[in-house]
């Protein structure tokens, strides 16, 4: 075999490595958000193995009829930010926009203009103490028995408003 033949190899091998080098060299999004909104996905990885019976569950999302922009989702957080190794997304924007890092934009948010019903209206003027109008709501109902005898929920609440 002479030394030319050799050649195109380490060509090829020098190229595989620079590729892999440059995937390690990425920034790993490290909290991966999934649009879904499917109740039963999104009861799933609430309650999953926590002692946790759901009788019976409802939601009440946003979309803009795509499919793919959506109020609800599902996220695996391998950074263990948060303490909160997996979970569901509830928003008034799309989900698809939530990730790792700091917020830099003060306005970055998805506007369905959709009201919120008076019930809705009823359950949130008094957690935001005001009578004004309520838009883009999300809302997930469960109703569940436990075998454990206490339920804990870790909620983290995001905001594109406040960077």
């Amino acid at each position: 075999m002479n030394a030319f033949a050799l050649v195109p190899r380490c060509v090829k091998v020098a190229s595989v490595l620079a590729g892999v080098m440059l995937l390690l060299l990425q920034p790993v999004q490290a909290i991966v958000v999934t649009p879904d909104a499917n109740v039963s996905n999104l009861v799933s990885a609430l309650v999953s193995g926590a002692g946790i019976s759901v009788i019976s569950a409802t939601l009440w999302y946003q979309d803009d009829g795509t499919g793919t922009v959506l109020s609800t989702g599902t996220f695996t957080n391998l950074s263990g930010t948060y303490g909160i190794p997996a979970g569901i997304v509830l928003s008034t924007g799309n989900v698809a926009h939530y990730s790792d890092g700091p917020n830099t934009l003060g306005n970055n948010g998805t506007a369905y203009g959709v009201p919120a019903t008076p019930a809705q209206e009823a359950l949130l003027d008094p957690i935001t103490g005001g009578t004004f109008d309520h838009w883009d709501v999300t809302q997930l109902d469960l109703t569940f028995t436990t075998s454990t005898g206490s339920v804990y929920f870790w909620a983290v609440f995001g905001s594109e408003e406040h960077p």
